[in-house]
């Protein structure tokens, strides 16, 4: 995401698979998907919603954004969970 209009500086958000968390790759998830194992929650990054969620979070949860930067998305994962359930209503 850019950080302002014009900037050649972005934050990327990065969901990394690891032990308990799981990043799809085409073969048995979709690519835009990312699963924690413990309970299966699950994200599709390729919703809209998702997506604006992944971009709000991060200010919402007071990160200082204002420089390039990587995020580790699973710091964001519960947030942006929560978000995402509120808005189907669930």
């Amino acid at each position: 995401m850019p950080l302002a209009p014009g900037s050649q500086d972005a934050v990327r958000v990065a969901f990394r698979a690891g032990p308990g968390r799981l990043v799809g790759d085409g073969t048995a998830m979709h690519s835009g998907g990312v699963v924690r194992a413990g309970d299966g929650a699950y994200l599709n990054l390729h919703r809209p919603g998702t997506v604006r969620a992944v971009i709000d979070v991060p200010g919402a949860l007071g990160r200082d954004l204002d420089r390039a930067a990587e995020v580790d998305g699973w710091s964001l994962f519960d947030a942006v969970l929560r978000r995402c359930r509120t808005a189907r209503g669930q």
